[in-house]
This record gives C-alpha cells, structure tokens and sequence, in this order.
C-alpha cells in the first residue's frame, strides 16, 4: 500500500459513544377500524346486511377480512368491500381503503390513490384521515413535501371535539398530537417550540399513546421545553416500554447502561436490549454487540458482538455496517477480509454516516478491498467532512496532494451529486429525516 493517510480503524467511537438511544419516534400511517368490531358478530349477518347496501357492514366486513378477525384473512375481500362501503361515502372504510392503496396491500400500491381517499375521509371530519394526510404530506408521499399542510391536517386531527350525538368532549388523536409535537420540535412547518411540543405530547400521553411518551423520555433526557432530568426521562420511557415501544425499551436500556438517572445496572441494560431486539429493532441489536465487544454485563466475545453487529447490518443500520466494517478490517472475532470490510463501510457511506464515508474514502486511498482510487478517495472523504468528521478535513489536504489538475474538482462534483439512500431509519435523527447522526 502506499504511504499517506492511515486506515480509518475509528469505527468503533461512532457505535459505542451514542449508544443510540436517543431517537424519538414520529409517527407513521395511522389505521383504524371500521365501526363495531364485535369478533362475535356474525360473519353471516355481516354478508347479508353488507349485501343490502349497509355501508358500515361494508367496513365492518371488510375489517374483519383485512386483519383475520373471525375470518380467514383476505385482502382480495377486504379491499372489495372497503371499495363498496367507500363508494357510499363511509369515512371509515375510505381511510383503510388508502391505507391498503399506500402499503400496497390487496391492490397495487398508489400514494395518489391513497390520498385521493385520505381527502374524501378528511372532508368528512375523520381523523384518522387526517392524521394520514398529514404524514403524506410530511413525506412527499403522493402530494409534494409540505410541512405546513402537514402541519394543518395534524393540528386539524388533534383538537378536542365534541361527539355530534353526545355531546361528549373527545380528547383527539393521539397520533396526530404524537406528529404535532414533532413537527414543534423541529420547527417545520411551523416555528420551533419545544414547550408546545411537550404539551401536545403530553395530550398524546394522557391517551397512552406509547410514541408521545417516549418522546417524553427524550425531550426530558435532552432538557427541551422541560427542565432535563434522567429520573423524569426513565419514567416516561418505562411507561412506553410497557405498552410495547421498542425505542423506549432500547432507550430505557441505555439508562440503565449508563447509569442515567438510576444506578448503572448492566443486566437490566441487557435486558432492555434483548426485548428491543428481539422485536427487530436494529439500534437494540447494536448496542447489544457493543456490550458484548466490550464485556460490560458479560463477558467479553467479539464473536458474539460481530454477530449482533451483522443481525443489525443486515437490517440497514448504518452504524452496525460501519463497525462491522471495522471487525473485518482488522479481524475482530470474524477472519479478516478487506473485501468484505470495504462493502459494510460502502454500505454505511451510501446511507450517509460520515465514518463509513472516511473509511470508505481511505480503503480507496490505499486500494484496500478496492482498487485505488484518488477521485473517489477525495470524494468520500469531503463528503464525510462535510458530515462533521474531525479528522477528515486533514486528510482530504493529504490526499490533494497525490491527485491530477482537474482531478479535485471532479471528485467534489460527485460528492455534490450524492445523496443519502436509507436502508433503514432505525439511525437517523430524531425527526425522521434522511439526515445522518453525526457519530
């Protein structure tokens, strides 16, 4: 290999500084049922009142066929009458009909078509509806990207209201308060507030919803709109855990693992992960290879690590690609392989995380795994510093030096032509954008 720049073997810093555990959660695509959903209605009667033109039958009937409810399941079903019941106007059944036309279940999946229905459910005052057009909106999902529309159909879904027929105070939708408050954190589409994002946190977390109070968690752990407080934040992140969120049961164990407002408890930290990880959350997956790397609550076993690193890479986590990368390069608990170390850095620079972008470009620097490559060295290394690596800057002024006139320019075209391609958004910033943590 040539003299210059060393391999990048700093994988490791991004994977067990952040333990990653701070990511809060907007919520997605909100589906509901359509009615009374009495499993013990008969699926008889169901048929012969849908038949007669009953449109909430229609939806009752296709609930029960959409998710096996009484019934063995059938989209093909599920979709025909959610079709017929949303032709006679029921909101319900118009809102999962774009439900199955945005997941591309039962029909071809059509975002157009799915806010086409999202549209004539929200006309009628359905939430649920607008709470799904509000996250189309927030992600450019068959309309254009707007947060400010985003931002009105959450706040329209979740202001209290009170029931036509009873007159009772609804407390409105959990999910869209969940989004509301994101959308105030972050400042898009409106102006930031994090204290008006607790509140509408808070309103979601009255409702249980397990999301809202794991945003809790993190606007206490972070002190945003609320005095910080660890203790505060295990709470909240204990209360979610229990309802089943795998964020707060990752982030509860990085608490735990730290020793962040309780005492530092490795076997529950371990605890914590497994159960996230257990339900295919990547950033639980990692941080239980980081512990098994470095043996806090078990012995040390850079084999078991570098599997719980490659069940997470596997899954897209960018971070778990990146010291994977950083296992094979130097032969840590996996038999050495540049080729393979070269592809998990690829597969962690494409995503957009800064350290397998640096490593990436030095692979390329010195042709290891790769053939060298003084244009493509440049441009992953200048693209990682744009992301903020510390080192990165000096290496880029070393590897100038070795490149042909015009040869720099080149490579900063194509570092501005990049743009990140997510496998996963398991490791992303707290909002949900396709925007890299800096590690």
């Amino acid at each position: 290999m040539n003299s210059g720049p060393s391999c990048c073997c700093i994988v490791i810093v991004c994977a067990a500084a952040w333990a990653l555990a701070c990511g809060s959660l907007r919520t997605g695509p909100e589906r509901a049922g359509a009615g009374t959903q009495d499993p013990h209605f008969r699926l008889a009667d169901l048929h012969k009142s849908a038949s007669a033109g009953n449109a909430a039958s229609m939806a009752h009937l296709a609930w029960r066929y959409e998710t096996g409810t009484g019934v063995k399941p059938d989209l093909d079903q599920a979709v025909q009458w959610y079709r017929l019941a949303s032709n006679e106007n029921h909101s319900m059944g118009q809102n999962n009909l774009g439900c199955l036309y945005r997941d591309g279940r039962g029909t071809r999946q059509d975002d157009a078509e799915a806010v086409k229905w999202f549209t004539r459910a929200a006309a009628q005052g359905n939430d649920h509806a607008r709470t799904n057009l509000g996250w189309m909106h927030e992600h450019g999902r068959g309309v254009p990207q707007d947060y400010v529309q985003a931002f009105k159909w959450y706040q329209q879904a979740a202001e209290s209201k009170s029931d036509l027929l009873t007159g009772k105070e609804l407390p409105g939708n959990a999910y869209a308060q969940n989004n509301l408050g994101n959308l105030l954190r972050d400042g898009r589409g409106t102006e930031a507030d994090p204290a008006m994002a607790v509140r509408w946190f808070r309103r979601a977390a009255e409702q249980d919803n397990p999301h809202a109070l794991h945003n809790l968690g993190v606007m206490h752990e972070r002190g945003l709109g609320v005095k910080q407080s660890d203790r505060e934040a295990g709470g909240f992140y204990e209360r979610a855990a229990t309802l089943g969120s795998v964020h707060a049961m990752n982030s509860l164990g990085y608490l735990f693992e730290k020793g962040l407002g309780t005492s530092r408890d490795y076997e529950k930290a371990l605890h914590w992960y497994h159960r996230a990880a257990e339900r295919g959350y990547t950033l639980a997956m990692h941080n239980l290879g980081a512990m098994h790397r470095d043996g806090r609550g078990v012995k040390a076993d850079l084999i078991a690590a570098a599997e719980w690193y490659e069940k997470a890479a596997m899954k897209g986590n960018a971070y778990a690609q990146a010291v994977l990368g950083w296992m094979y390069e130097g032969g840590h608990g996996v038999r050495q392989d540049f080729l393979k170390s070269a592809e998990w850095y690829r597969q962690a620079a494409v995503q957009g995380l800064s350290v397998g972008q640096i490593s990436l470009g030095l692979f390329y620097y010195h042709g290891a795994g790769v053939q060298q490559d003084y244009v493509q060295a440049y441009k992953w290394i200048a693209l990682s510093a744009k992301g903020g690596h510390e080192k990165a800057a000096k290496y880029c002024e070393e590897i100038a030096l070795k490149l042909e006139p015009g040869q720099r320019d080149e490579a900063l075209a194509l570092a501005d032509a990049f743009r990140p391609k997510l496998q996963s958004r398991d490791w992303v910033t707290p909002s949900g954008d396709n925007i890299p943590v800096k590690p």
